[in-house]
């Protein structure tokens, strides 16, 4: 595998660049963002955590999907939103199934089977 800054070179003008001793001006890539940092950041995380480059891969791979899974939660502004859009939920719910997810207590969801009553 090539390196980033001569990737999109041929093997001809790297061997030119090599034989003429010239200077040679690297793709400008960015280097300092907030993305490369965050990919450095995930990549050391990887490194501690697991061994082997299939494992990496893998952990790599998970932890990116998580992070594009958490972008698709709906965000809300009030708490009225978010209310309104639980009671659509729970009606849809009720009425796909005739069950229901009845907050106890605690603060945990449990699933408790309602029965409609005709």
């Amino acid at each position: 595998m090539k390196p980033a800054a001569t990737i999109r070179l041929s093997e001809e003008e790297i061997m030119t660049f090599i034989e003429s001793n010239a200077e040679f001006e690297a793709l400008k890539l960015p280097y300092h963002t907030q993305a490369v940092e965050r990919g450095i950041k995930l990549v050391t995380e990887a490194s501690v955590a697991v061994c082997g480059e299939v494992a990496r891969d893998g952990f790599i791979c998970t932890r990116q999907n998580c992070q594009k899974s958490r972008q698709n939660v709906p965000t809300y502004e009030s708490k009225k939103e978010f209310f309104k859009t639980a009671r659509q939920q729970q009606s849809l719910l009720w009425q796909s199934t005739g069950h229901l997810l009845v907050q106890i207590k605690i603060g945990s969801y449990f699933p408790y089977i309602l029965q409609k009553k005709c």
